[in-house]
């Protein structure tokens, strides 16, 4: 476990290594909202439809 450093080189690096897993975790984001909408293409497309996907269809049997 790393130990909390009371030098500003020490909370620069830390800083620094914040704003890398935040930028990160935005382009897990964007990679997950890009693989949704492809999705979410191709299943209009298999179904032959033009309409979004938002649930499935009432039961009608």
């Amino acid at each position: 476990m790393p130990v909390e450093s009371s030098s500003a080189e020490g909370s620069d690096e830390e800083l620094a290594n914040g704003r890398d897993v935040i930028s990160r975790l935005d382009d897990i984001q964007a990679a997950n909202n890009r693989f949704h909408r492809e999705f979410e293409e191709a299943m209009r497309t298999a179904n032959g439809t033009n309409t979004r996907l938002v649930g499935r269809p009432p039961h009608t049997g």
